[in-house]
């Protein structure tokens, strides 16, 4: 009798796994900003004075730029114009990581750590892997700029699947680092936890 449930329950189990595989994003969170060609003054010219999705989504993309270009200012001051808390989870997810990272560029870490405390990102993990990756590598970073090199560990950690290549190798150099500046004390009581 064993040997004949075997079979059933490996194919039921390939099943599920199949099933979670190709599960399709969910919707309900909303679009991500995508990358664009236009400057930052197109990109608000096109969002115009609207408050709609579409319109909040070229803020989005454009405080994005902004942020790339090291402009902490012109970035936190498109971002105000945008009604955070009316966004899907998905934009606020994106905006909640870019002004951690803005925090991280004005040098506040604490202030950093704390945008991932925002209830959306519970569902990070429904989010497109370059997303998950962005978020997780910019929390660890406030972390261990906030002086919590364990916790930076952790997340790095949990990131690990979800990167390949240079950044798979870079993030291994970064947890060996956070690891081995940790106190012995501190140390122990983590492998003991």
């Amino acid at each position: 009798m064993k040997f004949r449930l075997r079979p059933l329950l490996c194919a039921t189990a390939f099943a599920l796994l199949a099933a979670c595989s190709s599960s399709p994003v969910n919707n309900s969170l909303g679009d991500l900003p995508q990358p664009s060609q236009a400057s930052i003054e197109q990109l608000l010219n096109q969002a115009g004075s609207s408050q709609s999705e579409q319109a909040n989504l070229l803020r989005l993309t454009a405080a994005d730029k902004a942020y790339a270009q090291q402009n902490s200012r012109e970035a936190r001051q498109i971002l105000g114009s945008i009604n955070l808390e009316g966004l899907k989870p998905a934009q606020q997810m994106f905006a909640q990581t870019l002004l951690a990272q803005l925090d991280l560029l004005d040098k506040q870490p604490a202030q950093a750590v704390k945008r991932f405390d925002h209830p959306s990102f519970a569902q990070l993990g429904e989010l497109p892997a370059q997303q998950q990756i962005r978020s997780g590598l910019t929390k660890a970073d406030a972390q261990a700029a906030n002086g919590q090199p364990l916790a930076a560990a952790q997340e790095r950690i949990f990131l690990g699947p979800l990167l390949d290549g240079d950044a798979a190798h870079d993030n291994r150099e970064q947890i060996w680092q956070l690891i081995t500046s940790l106190p012995d004390a501190q140390l122990r009581q983590s492998v003991k936890d």
